[in-house]
């Protein structure tokens, strides 16, 4: 992560998540390694710790994105020629996470908390 920090001019200020505390999230931005599969619970978590600016860096072959078959955009993105480390950032991409976290939401009747989103999807989603 370090590296990522480097390679985008960030402040040395940025936090990794699992490092914040309610004192010290006020006024730096906050990395997350990928998104909580409900939207409810990620915004309570950035309102807890007051988080102003949070930087969420996700990949096409986590469960969340697994779930609603982003396999046929990684194909895609392959014939367009895309790298898998590049970077893609849109207001589109994040309107269709929010939507994804949603649809998650009404699939399930209790949170059962995991480690990881691989863990979390197997506790929680059945198929």
């Amino acid at each position: 992560m370090e590296n990522l920090i480097q390679s985008n001019n960030w402040n040395a200020d940025v936090q990794m998540a699992k490092e914040i505390l309610p004192h010290n999230a006020l006024n730096t931005p906050v990395l997350f390694a990928e998104h909580y599969p409900l939207s409810i619970i990620e915004k309570e978590l950035l309102e807890k710790f007051h988080i102003k600016e949070a930087i969420f860096y996700s990949a096409l072959d986590e469960p969340l994105f697994k779930h609603f078959g982003s396999d046929k955009i990684i194909s895609m993105m392959e014939k367009m020629g895309l790298f898998e480390n590049e970077t893609i950032e849109h207001q589109m991409i994040s309107n269709a996470i929010r939507n994804a976290q949603e649809k998650i939401s009404k699939e399930i009747l209790i949170d059962h908390f995991a480690q990881s989103q691989g863990e979390w999807f197997s506790k929680n989603i059945i198929r």
